[in-house]
């Protein structure tokens, strides 16, 4: 998703989504703007792939949607790899300086990127299921066009749509 910040149309603004998929490139230093699974596990990609990164976080703490031991180690791999992580910081703008946070009231500019991945949340994407009503007789639908969720779901849904069938 994109949300309403002045400045995320930017062209130096990209989706993490597609930095993980090779769709998307970006320059040494990066600013992961949500901390969530996918911030953290793009945070990860960008500085195994020796980019300075910074995950810009509006809660406490990063990856709270992942399973306990895989984020215990992934909280351990940013760590090595020195990835800055500020949490409690909602990002108000992206400018040319950088971007404007917003941390107890306080505003702070975090200055010095190339780039910004987005991993500000994720919506549902149900245009194929719309396509295919009434084409289809036997229609299941499953994964991020049913609801955003992690890979695991997505594979339990269309398992169960196989059963039916």
């Amino acid at each position: 998703m994109k949300p309403p910040i002045p400045g995320i149309d930017r062209p130096e603004v990209v989706l993490a989504n597609d930095l993980l998929v090779g769709k998307a490139f970006v320059g040494p230093r990066v600013a992961v703007l949500g901390g969530g699974m996918v911030g953290a596990e793009a945070a990860e990609y960008l500085a195994d792939r020796r980019r300075e990164v910074t995950i810009i976080e509006m809660l406490d703490s990063i990856a709270t949607d992942m399973p306990a031991t895989p984020r215990a180690y992934l909280l351990q791999r940013l760590q090595q790899l020195g990835v800055r992580i500020i949490t409690g910081a909602k990002v108000e703008a992206i400018t040319d300086d950088g971007v404007l946070v917003n941390r107890n009231g306080q505003r702070t500019m975090v200055e010095g990127f190339s780039n910004y991945a987005l991993a500000m949340g994720s919506k549902s994407n149900d245009d194929l299921v719309s396509e295919l009503s009434g084409v289809l007789q036997d229609l299941h639908v499953a994964g991020d066009a049913r609801q955003v969720a992690r890979i695991v779901d997505a594979t339990a849904q269309a398992a169960e749509a196989a059963l039916q069938l």
